[in-house]
């Protein structure tokens, strides 16, 4: 299994039919926004797929994926997605996040979470939009065990082309450590 950063529109093609809805947002016009952030600012996204290249069969070569979002003026990074079945598969691309985040100087982690809450629903005729969560980088725990394991981790490999998904590597997945 191997961790990579999408750096270009083939790594959005390869989650596009897996990106979902964000409120009101539709999974196209998510896609159409992150490619958009990809081509002209792509300091201020980090995609990461985990890919499986023992599998032979390219459609399912993807076993999960992170979308996280930063923007200059803002304090905290957001996840726009994570889609992953494993659980340990997905504590490491949640990790990646918090890694490159920590490396933007962020302070949060902030995460939609879109369900329904009944009794806001039953007593007033609510219907919940969403749920912001926060994760806070500077005063957690675990952040610091993986600042720690920081220099350990597998380096990302960096998606340019379709044809060549090995150049280009990303030391412990952060943006602060690269000169691209």
């Amino acid at each position: 299994m191997k961790l990579i950063r999408a750096r270009t529109k083939f790594g959005i093609e390869m989650i596009k039919p897996l990106v979902k809805s964000s409120g009101d947002v539709s999974a196209d016009e998510l896609v159409d926004y992150l490619t958009s952030l990809l081509v002209g600012f792509p300091q201020n996204i980090f995609i990461v797929l985990a890919i499986d290249d023992s599998v032979k069969i390219e459609s399912e070569m993807l076993k999960g994926f992170v979308i996280g979002v930063s923007l200059p003026d803002q304090d905290y990074s957001t996840i726009v997605q994570l889609e992953c079945n494993d659980f340990l598969l997905k504590d490491s691309l949640f990790h990646r996040v918090v890694l490159w985040s920590e490396g933007l100087d962020k302070v949060l982690i902030k995460l939609e979470v879109f369900s329904d809450n009944k009794s806001f629903s039953k007593r007033w005729d609510f219907r919940l939009f969403s749920k912001i969560m926060k994760y806070d980088i500077k005063s957690n725990d675990v952040t610091k065990q993986l600042l720690r394991l920081g220099e350990e981790l597998e380096p990302l490999d960096c998606i340019k082309d379709s044809k060549n998904a090995d150049t280009d590597k990303l030391a412990r997945g952060t943006s602060k450590n690269t000169t691209k």
